[in-house]
């Protein structure tokens, strides 16, 4: 290569103003911690990244964060002291990312934000640590400089949902090309060169030198592709088609080597190691000179890089500029040296890939043009807002034909950020228009079917999904992917329904056709197991969901990086059947990752948001934090009322779990039956058709009419719900089950048990007629058979029901899970109601392990746990050992519980009794006194506890000679 002399008619740029460079953007982590006792977290951390500072003091950390003018900065703060966020939230809004650490597990508390970037709140460092990394990983990649696909087998798959920078960087050479080579063009193209440069004449011919001759340009250029900065490109349009079409005219054939010395940042080099034999691309046009000057940068590497050429390239002396489409093969690396040494061979497979991409595309609809399919990748990629500019700016320039896709695209944009009247608007513009033809018409309608379902309009979406199915049968053969995600659509309608099994068929054929059509390798096979995965979690069959799941995942993550959507959702999914199998620090970990992924990709007031935020909720409900669940809870509903109409389903749902918890979380059974009657009223209003929701939320009108011991008008409320499932079903249909469960509860409180055991029995029937023979459910009904036994006294066989419930839940929970512990309490109790005190402590023994095990040790289920076995101790007259699991539990339940809650009440009841029966007759009123001025605020002067205490009181005063007014206790009692 020789030089050649630089034609004097090319200017030389003159840098004015150019924005901060990505590349020389760090990562900066700040630590706050005002007792600084984190040795080893530093460590840990400066091995993860080159820039660590700590502050104990917060105006300095406040400080410090002002100054911030270009790095990315990460806030790792620590226990109460999270409250100073909130307290700031003007500074720490800036945050990049914000990890929270609870150094210890007891304290613990979950927090969300919308105008805070909360990654996620930990206790334990290795997912922690794990969080850090992938934060720091997905930051690092947003600035490198090369582009990796792996093309294994690309030929066998169908690519058309792939997207990668890789395939945008190819796709977007050629869809550059279609917007007009015209004066306005140019003048938008010069616009650009004036604000940074003295303005000099310009000709197409000269693209190649002043490319070459300007570094201002290169950098304008590389930063814009980089970023995918769909507005400067378009303005720069001009210019890079002139660039283009020189390369090709000026470029010729050699096989050559040569290298050149570059720095990589160390997580890029890394990307490297990980990438040998994979293809890839420079983000931007490559070029490579001899007389380059590097930036010295400590964080960088210094890397040698060998590039055998055997395609066309320009050369001009002691410069090789490469199109921005140039592929290379990573052949190896060696690190014999100090220097690494990679070596990159020219290939032909980018060509090769976008070809099978457009094949692939078009098998789906025939007329897609490159601009089209170009923001249909966009769109995979979930660059919605750059997808959408690129549309605005098509639709200036496009051909009529193209109109009709360009607006349903666009609807795609809006769809995806959640704006669903917007949405709306263009696919309706999309179907009116006279250039769409009949057969593509279906895909349009399918869209109008997916705002209303998701806006809650469930039967209209049908309607149009129906419409789409009967179009797309008329043009496709049976087996087409097209008829697959109508059938998929359709079967989603009957999820909503809560008529399961015709939505599993649905299902189930629509993954048959698009296994067959796909040949088992698909985005689209992943989301047909994943909606499958959602049934069964619905159906409880965990396993089963899990397995589908995982199936997914493996599809998912051929496709797509690990913050893509489709990850998203797959997490979700999987953190939803962990929290059902009680693995709940794991589920909160995947949720978290969830919700980071979501607010990044979309924003802190959006569905997926509230969907993850309201599972969040669920989990640290099962981990006994209820007042904490109830604030998620109406956070969630917060969002939903900005997002949906007043009676959509999913607000009926928020408030229904905002009833629950403050139903069993609280035990406020009179404000939780306004709330049921309330989201039963708006299901009649706008879900009429929906008997199985109404029929459910009657059931849980009745639940809060049994937990105040109105038993006979939950039986009618129970009934009521009978008959409306039996209709809507059929009579030894599943979905009865937890309807016949409850009518059996509240006859067995009725003392009714011959009745109540009528019902037990119809649902055992009913599932062992549906269900395998082991599956968890069946193992409920078994302990309700026990129940009932137990109350008839025949003690044998209820142990015998309870022990075949437990074999079904240790097979279905082998790590443990809070059933496989209510039943073993339920065994003990039954040997406490016998007086074999040693068997039954043996039995809460066993329970006890299982809920250190699998629970945090300030969990409210361990209180029962310990008042059960200090009740036993008590019977046993081990005062003392009695007292101190009795103890343990008060403590967990005033730390996780409000001051006048029941359950506290309960449990000083408990530590009365003992006190009582260890003649410490001052300390037992005591504790019966603070109960009874609980249970008076909490429930009618009637209720059975409060008649119980006032005879207790009166039994302890008795004891102390206090005669007058033992007997007005009494008295008081039987009034």
């Amino acid at each position: 290569m020789t030089a050649t002399q630089l034609s004097g008619e090319i200017p030389m740029m003159v840098k004015r103003s150019f924005p901060e460079d990505d590349n020389d953007k760090q990562i900066i982590i700040i630590c706050f911690h005002p007792n600084n006792k984190i040795e080893d977290m530093n460590k840990q951390l400066n091995q993860m990244n080159n820039h660590v500072v700590f502050y104990t003091e917060l105006e300095s950390c406040i400080s410090f964060i002002q100054s911030i003018k270009h790095e990315k900065f990460f806030l790792i703060i620590f226990d109460s002291y999270a409250c100073e966020l909130v307290s700031h939230i003007d500074i720490f809004q800036q945050v990049h990312s914000i990890f929270i650490f609870y150094t210890k597990p007891e304290d613990f508390k979950y927090l969300f934000h919308e105008q805070l970037n909360i990654i996620g709140v930990y206790h334990r460092l290795n997912f922690f640590y794990s969080a850090l990394e992938e934060q720091i990983n997905l930051i690092a990649e947003q600035f490198f400089q090369w582009t990796f696909y792996d093309q294994t087998n690309f030929s066998k798959r169908d690519l058309s949902k792939q997207s990668s920078d890789f395939l945008w960087m190819q796709l977007f050479h050629d869809a550059i090309s279609y917007f007009p080579h015209d004066e306005q063009a140019k003048e938008d193209m010069m616009n650009i060169f004036r604000l940074y440069a003295d303005e000099k004449l310009y000709q197409s011919n000269d693209a190649i030198q002043w490319y070459l001759n300007n570094s201002f340009l290169q950098k304008l250029i590389t930063k814009s592709l980089q970023r995918k900065d769909i507005d400067q490109l378009y303005q720069l349009r001009y210019f890079l088609v002139d660039l283009i079409e020189n390369l090709t005219r000026e470029c010729h054939t050699a096989n050559v080597v040569i290298h050149q010395q570059i720095k990589l940042s160390k997580h890029e080099l890394n990307h490297f190691r990980q990438k040998q034999g994979q293809i890839l691309s420079m983000k931007g046009f490559l070029l490579v000179k001899q007389d380059i000057v590097l930036p010295q940068r400590s964080d960088l590497v210094d890397v040698h890089l060998e590039i055998k050429c055997n395609l066309k390239e320009y050369q001009n002396k002691n410069e090789v500029l490469f199109d921005l489409n140039t592929t290379f093969q990573l052949e190896n690396i060696e690190e014999n040296d100090q220097t690494p040494l990679i070596r990159l061979t020219t290939v032909n497979y980018g060509q090769m890939i976008k070809e099978k991409y457009l094949k692939d595309t078009h098998r789906q609809i025939e007329n897609f043009s490159i601009p089209v399919i170009f923001s249909k990748l966009m769109c995979d990629m979930n660059e919605w807002n750059q997808s959408r500019k690129y549309l605005q700016y098509l639709l200036i320039h496009s051909n009529e034909q193209d109109l009709p896709w360009i607006e349903y695209f666009t609807g795609e944009t809006f769809y995806e950020i959640g704006q669903l009247n917007e949405a709306r608007l263009c696919y309706d513009r999309a179907i009116k228009s006279n250039k769409i033809n009949l057969q593509d018409s279906a895909v349009v309608l399918s869209a109008i079917g997916k705002v209303l379902y998701s806006q809650g309009k469930y039967e209209e979406a049908y309607d149009f999904y129906q419409q789409a199915l009967t179009i797309q049968k008329q043009f496709y053969p049976s087996d087409h992917a097209h008829i697959a995600n109508s059938l998929d659509d359709i079967g989603l309608v009957f999820g909503r329904r809560l008529q399961y099994d015709q939505a599993l068929d649905f299902l189930q054929q629509a993954l048959e056709i698009r296994e067959e059509y796909y040949e088992h390798f698909h985005v689209d096979i992943a989301i047909s197991l994943d909606n499958i995965s959602e049934i069964l979690i619905d159906q409880r069959k965990y396993d089963q969901a899990l397995k589908y799941q995982k199936r997914a995942m493996s599809i998912c993550k051929e496709y797509y990086p690990s913050n893509h959507t489709y990850i998203a959702l797959l997490l979700f999914r999987i953190g939803s059947i962990l929290y059902h199998q009680e693995i709940c620090e794991e589920s909160l970990n995947l949720s978290q990752q969830v919700l980071t992924i979501m607010k990044k990709l979309r924003s802190s007031g959006h569905l997926d948001v509230a969907c993850t935020l309201t599972h969040i909720a669920h989990i640290r409900y099962g981990q006994g934090m209820h007042e904490e669940s109830l604030q998620l809870y109406q956070q969630v509903l917060a969002l939903l009322i900005q997002y949906y109409s007043s009676d959509h389903l999913d607000i009926v749902q928020t408030l229904i779990n905002i009833d629950h918890t403050l139903l069993h979380g609280k035990e406020n059974s009179e404000q939780t039956l306004d709330f049921f009657q309330k989201s039963l009223t708006m299901l009649e209003r706008s879900y009429s058709s929906y008997h199985a929701h109404i029929a459910s939320n009657l059931n849980l009108i009745g639940n809060a009419l049994r937990k105040q011991m109105k038993f006979d008008q939950a039986l009618e409320i129970y009934n009521r719900a009978l008959k409306m499932q039996e209709d809507y079903y059929s009579s030894d249909g599943i979905e009865l089950v937890d309807t016949l469960r409850n009518i059996s509860h509240t006859l067995s409180s009725q003392q009714k048990v011959d009745e109540a055991l009528l019902y037990c029995q119809r649902t055992l029937t009913i599932q062992q007629n549906d269900l395998s023979s082991d599956h968890i459910n069946i193992s409920y009904s078994f302990n309700s058979m026990g129940h009932l036994m137990e109350k008839k006294k025949e003690f044998t066989q209820a142990i015998q029901f309870h022990q075949q419930a437990l074999t079904i839940q240790q097979k279905c929970f082998p790590l443990g899970h809070s059933t496989i512990i209510a039943t073993l309490k339920f065994i003990g109790t039954i040997f406490t109601n016998q007086c074999q005190y040693d068997q039954a402590l043996e039995y809460y023994k066993q329970a006890l392990d299982i809920n250190e095990k699998c629970f945090p040790s300030n969990h409210v289920q361990l209180a029962s746990n310990f008042i059960l076995i200090g009740s036993v101790l008590s019977t046993q007259e081990k005062f003392s050992e009695a007292l101190d699991f009795q103890n343990r539990a008060l403590a967990i339940r005033e730390k996780n519980y409000p001051s006048d809650h029941v359950f506290i009440a309960h449990t000083l009841t408990h530590i009365a009794r003992t006190l009582f029966n260890q003649k410490t007759y001052h300390q037992a009123l005591e504790s019966y006194q603070r109960a009874m001025s609980i249970y008076e605020k909490c429930y009618p002067s009637d209720h059975t506890d409060i008649i119980s205490n006032l005879n207790n009181i009166g039994d302890v005063l008795y004891r102390l000679d206090k005669y007058d007014e033992a007997l007005t206790y009494h008295e008081q009692a039987l009034a």
